[in-house]
C-alpha cells in the first residue's frame, strides 16, 4: 500500500507518558494540537491528489 499512497502516523503526548494502560491520558490541549495537525495533514494529501501528484 505504502507504494501507491504515502502513509503517515500523528501521535498525541500521553500523561502519564504510558501507551495502552488504564492510566494512559492525554490532555486536551495535545488532543487539540494533534487534531490540528491531522487536518493540516489530510488537507495537504487531499491537495497533492487534486494536482495529480499522487
Amino acid at each position: 500500500m505504502a507504494r501507491l499512497l504515502p502513509t503517515v502516523m500523528i501521535f498525541s503526548k500521553s500523561s502519564p507518558p504510558v501507551s495502552h494502560t488504564p492510566e494512559e491520558d492525554t490532555p486536551e490541549a495535545d488532543l487539540r494540537v494533534a487534531i490540528e495537525a491531522y487536518g493540516r495533514t489530510v488537507e495537504g494529501a487531499l491537495d497533492l491528489v487534486a494536482a495529480g501528484e499522487v
